[in-house]
């Protein structure tokens, strides 16, 4: 509930304010509301508060009861002595007083039902997103300025990962591409495995080797722990490999149990997925430079499209050859997963890194050239929108996961748009129509398929 204060008092959504008994004041004008603190300490810094000719400037404390000032140790924590308002929705304590001894103001805080209803049932229906009966009621705009906004956060946190990996590897960019290339190679089921399998084989082994696909496929499948009992000639071939390279290069293979092995699709079954990924390492000699510097996200998914070694091409693991034999390349949707979560991030860390002013546009220019996603995340929306790239898919998942799940109705800005309606024309007491506290940036056109 106090979140819910803290959003109503951030944009102005009260129905009134007024003091509480034991004031002495005018009733109060806000003048600026603060900065909102996600940290310990008072909710609001800098805020400014008129009261009468006067103006107040400090932070702001907000509660559900004026007794949680002192329920919560407040009136014992220095950190607080610079209150200049406590806002509250239930004035329930005769004095409030800071460490120093001094009363602190209480102002209460007035909010119209109809908001709260609507904020209770986004909080608390089953419904993903909450507001999913009332996306309708947004305007095409609207939807697009957050949308740019949301790709820009997801290319974000991606990239921050790209950085800790980065520095992880001891700032090698091949390193870095490799890691991430074999973590996404799981595509969703084997993620984790793969990325310990890539720090357990370092890229230096696999570059001293990469002109031999056959060592490749042996280093990969032989330190996955595949190997281990060879079901037929092939594997026994791997094996051999292996068991050279292992000694070679003093290698500790993992157990092959860290693998899903049962529950994916034949086409995506750890065995020939490594095989794929093999033929890629083997034909990209200059792994990082391939991911960020070809142009387009087309040429890039060719260069994906690579054959594995052709027994891959009638078995999806050992000893089981499959009745139909069928190409042995990438899915076109398997290509593009990997343009979005490895060639993307990387990109945008890169691109960053090397202070270009528009590692930004051209990232999500990169994006736009690749098809959306069409997962549970994007579905959730299609009553406001049908991605037509995976830029906008991504501000889609992004959204989602980041908000929706998390029940953030109060920092997005589609939350904010369709609570605030609830409170007569969507405008402040102010008259003003303030917007949450959060970056703005526009690219080009956006959802085309409203």
């Amino acid at each position: 509930m106090e979140h819910f204060l803290q959003y109503v008092w951030q944009h102005r959504l009260y129905s009134s304010l007024s003091y509480g008994a034991d004031a002495f004041f005018l009733e109060p004008e806000v003048i600026d509301p603060g900065m909102l603190n996600r940290d310990s300490g008072p909710d609001f810094f800098n805020a400014k508060v008129k009261v009468g000719d006067l103006l107040w400037a400090g932070n702001v404390e907000i509660h559900c009861r004026a007794s949680d000032w002192v329920r919560h140790g407040h009136h014992l924590d220095p950190a607080y002595d610079n209150v200049i308002l406590h806002v509250v929705e239930t004035d329930d304590l005769p004095i409030r007083h800071r460490i120093s001894g001094e009363p602190v103001p209480v102002c209460v805080m007035h909010v119209d039902e109809r908001l709260r209803a609507n904020a209770d049932f986004m909080l608390r229906t089953s419904l993903l997103p909450g507001c999913k009966d009332r996306l309708h009621e947004l305007d095409s705009l609207e939807v697009h300025d957050w949308l740019d906004t949301l790709v820009v956060e997801r290319l974000e946190r991606k990239a921050a990962e790209v950085d800790r990996l980065y520095l992880s590897t001891s700032m090698d960019w091949n390193a870095t591409a490799y890691i991430l290339l074999a973590r996404h190679f799981g595509f969703g089921l084997n993620n984790d495995a793969l990325e310990r399998l890539a720090r357990s084989l370092p890229f230096a082994v696999i570059a001293k080797h990469r002109s031999n696909l056959l060592q490749v496929e042996a280093l990969l499948l032989g330190q996955a722990g595949l190997l281990a009992d060879p079901e037929d000639e092939y594997a026994e071939k791997l094996a051999s490999e292996y068991a050279f390279l292992r000694h070679k290069f003093d290698l500790q293979p993992l157990d092959s149990s860290l693998f899903r092995l049962h529950r994916a699709r034949p086409a995506s079954f750890v065995h020939r997925r490594l095989g794929q990924l093999a033929a890629i390492l083997h034909r990209c000699e200059f792994l990082f430079s391939s991911f960020v510097e070809t142009v387009s996200a087309k040429e890039l998914a060719q260069k994906l499209s690579v054959e594995a070694s052709s027994y891959w091409a009638s078995h999806y693991r050992f000893g089981k050859p499959t009745p139909v034999p069928s190409r042995s390349t990438l899915a076109a949707i398997s290509s593009d997963a990997l343009l979005i979560n490895v060639a993307a991030p990387l990109r945008y860390a890169w691109l960053r890194g090397q202070s270009m002013e528009d590692y930004r546009e051209r990232t999500i220019d990169f994006l736009r050239g690749i098809k959306p996603e069409n997962n549970k995340p994007v579905r959730a929306f299609s009553r406001i929108c049908r991605p037509a790239d995976a830029a906008e898919s991504q501000a889609l998942i992004q959204l989602y996961r980041e908000y929706c799940e998390r029940r953030k109705c109060f920092f997005c800005r589609w939350g904010y748009r369709l609570l605030s309606c609830c409170k007569g024309k969507g405008t402040s007491v102010s008259g003003r129509s303030p917007r949450p506290n959060t970056s703005s940036f526009t690219t080009g056109p956006s959802i085309g398929n409203m």
